[in-house]
């Protein structure tokens, strides 16, 4: 070895090095996947050997360049001029000094691997859950729901031996969830939705799937496979259980689900049609009313389509005009002189055309958009009393409708007084409708809105009376302006008129007596006419008198009524004008 040339000394030392340390970090790297993976007993059992056989590696390395490379330490300080003393000391400093920066670097490279693995997997998180409620997401959803039926009735299928169904799942929609966002603000609509993830999650069981599909909408793949009737039963449990109130940020708050309900293979053979047919069944739910439940059938598709198209479409039509509104005319009955008119809305489609209210304003109820809907409509009406008493015509009252979805809207007065003030308008120009069903869903909170309304100067009328389940108390505690008489009632005086009569005029004794007046609707034949006038009813509104008009045809009827009442002195209207004497023009709001 010592006749050895000093390059060939140091090609050796360098290739025996090189495979030794090539050995030992292939060895290392062994040692830290074991480690790092759930390895079995065996493996674990193993670990020491090798770490064993990187030890006799590295003792080796040193030992091969220590002989090999001392050749070059004797002939290196005689060609260069250095002591053999010096160059091993150095050697001595350096070489912890380097195995110490290895060491560092090792351990820098392990961190960096770990926190490039946690964000991996964060990443595959963040991909498969939803961050707000830690459920799993649609796509992880789907991902469970294609398991399940790879499992259970893949072959089933292709060999049609009729498995029964495979797979049952529920689609939740909670219902008027847009009206907590917009009227309690986004940070209790995301409590809310924390609460309802974590009810179902206690009501799931062992091997059922709970996810949230987006926005107001969740999942449940259930692990069992119940029938039709079990099935229901379960909607029903899972309705009930997000029903009930919350307290979030102080305020109780309580939402109500439509549910869909979609059988595996009969209403779809895939995750995706699967999922598309439960949303599509609780579409249908809410358009039944909402608070219930539906299975798939055929046909729901097209309507779910629809419904999704004026859905979207609606926001459009607030920001590009395509609503507008009509007014039907109430009139006094003694004298027939005007007395008001009601607001209606109306939306002309550019491609679908004119689409009935009666579809579209159960959609803006689900969506939550019914609120942005019905503040456009107090503005736009608002714009026209000022625009019609800026031709000094006589001032109306006009009527509009408020939906369940804003009654629930915490200060509904409050903001509606703001809308008004800012609009110039005074509040006695304007009545405000509620149905009586929805004044007695939740009697109590109905007569603190309504005194707020009373306090801000607005007046109030229960409409579509005789339809549903008004106490006498509550009435009475309500304090309306006018009772709406339903048209069935109206409509029966053609068909029972003894029968229509007597209850109509009990109405109009118990309205009178509450000092409520009362307004019968629907009203399109003169016999009809006769009878209401007979026991005492005080306004009508219906065909036979007048149709909903545009704003152009009411304009004008207001000048021709304008001009028959001063022909003739009319009094009639003494009532309507002594209490829209404080309605004339208010100043311009600065």
């Amino acid at each position: 070895m010592i006749g050895i040339d000093v390059p060939l000394s140091v090609l050796l030392s360098l290739t025996v090095a090189s495979l030794a340390c090539y050995a030992a970090l292939e060895l290392a790297g062994s040692v830290r996947g074991a480690g790092t993976r759930r390895a079995g007993w065996a493996t674990w059992v193993r670990l020491p050997s090798r770490r064993l056989a990187i030890a006799l590696l590295l003792g080796g390395t040193v030992t091969g360049a220590w002989h090999l490379g001392w050749p070059m330490l004797r002939a290196l300080p005689g060609r260069i001029g250095l002591d053999a003393r010096w160059l091993v000391t150095a050697a001595a400093v350096a070489c912890p000094l380097a195995l110490a920066g290895m060491l560092l670097l090792g351990r820098r490279a392990r961190r960096l691997t770990r926190a490039l693995q946690q964000a991996r997997l964060q990443l595959q998180y963040l991909g498969t859950h939803d961050m707000l409620t830690g459920l799993p997401n649609r796509q992880q959803l789907a991902e469970q729901i294609a398991i399940r039926l790879a499992s259970r009735i893949g072959q089933a299928i292709e060999a049609r031996t009729g498995a029964g169904h495979a797979a049952t799942l529920f689609v939740l929609g909670l219902d008027n969830f847009r009206a907590i966002n917009d009227s309690l603000g986004h940070a209790v609509g995301d409590d809310v939705l924390k609460a309802c993830a974590q009810r179902l999650r206690e009501m799931a069981h062992e091997g059922d799937v709970v996810a949230r599909l987006g926005g107001d909408q969740f999942g449940v793949l259930m692990h069992s496979r119940p029938g039709r009737l079990e099935a229901a039963a379960i909607a029903t449990a899972l309705r009930q259980v997000l029903g009930r109130y919350a307290l979030v940020h102080d305020v109780r708050v309580r939402v109500s689900a439509s549910v869909g309900i979609a059988l595996c293979p009969s209403d779809g053979r895939d995750a995706e049609s699967l999922l598309l047919a439960a949303d599509a069944a609780m579409q249908y739910a809410k358009r039944a009313g909402r608070n219930t439940h539906r299975f798939f059938e055929v046909g729901m598709h097209a309507d779910a389509a629809r419904t999704l198209t004026l859905q979207r479409d609606l926001q459009r039509a607030l920001d590009e005009g395509h609503l507008s509104l009509v007014f039907q005319p109430k009139y006094r009955i003694a004298g027939r002189a005007l007395a008001g008119a009601e607001a209606l809305i109306r939306w002309n489609h550019p491609e679908l055309g004119n689409v009935p209210p009666p579809e579209f304003i159960p959609i803006a109820e689900r969506s939550g958009q019914i609120i942005q809907v019905g503040e456009w409509v107090i503005r736009e009406v608002c714009r026209w009393i000022r625009d019609w008493d800026s031709e000094a015509l006589p001032p109306v009252q006009i009527s509009i409708n408020l939906s369940a979805a804003q009654f629930e809207v915490p200060d509904l007065a409050g903001r509606v007084d703001t809308i008004v003030r800012a609009a110039g308008v005074r509040p006695q120009r304007l009545m405000f409708e509620i149905t009586e069903s929805v004044a007695m869903q939740n009697a109590e909170r109905a007569a603190e809105t309504i005194r707020a309304f009373h306090a801000h100067g607005f007046e109030l009328a229960i409409d579509d009376f005789g339809t549903g389940y008004s106490s006498l108390a509550y009435l009475q505690r309500f304090k309306v302006r006018q009772i709406k008489v339903d048209r069935y009632f109206t409509q029966e005086l053609d068909e029972h008129e003894t029968e229509g009569k007597a209850l109509l005029s009990a109405i109009v004794t118990l309205s009178h007596a509450l000092q409520m007046e009362v307004v019968a609707e629907g009203v399109e034949t003169g016999s009809q006419l006769d009878t209401l006038t007979s026991v005492g009813c005080d306004e009508v509104q219906g065909f036979l008198l007048s149709r909903p008009l545009s704003v152009a045809a009411f304009r004008q009827h207001l000048r021709e009524r304008h001009g028959a009442a001063h022909a003739a002195g009319a009094t009639d209207v003494g009532r309507m004008q002594g209490r829209a004497a404080a309605a004339a023009p208010a100043p311009q709001p600065s």
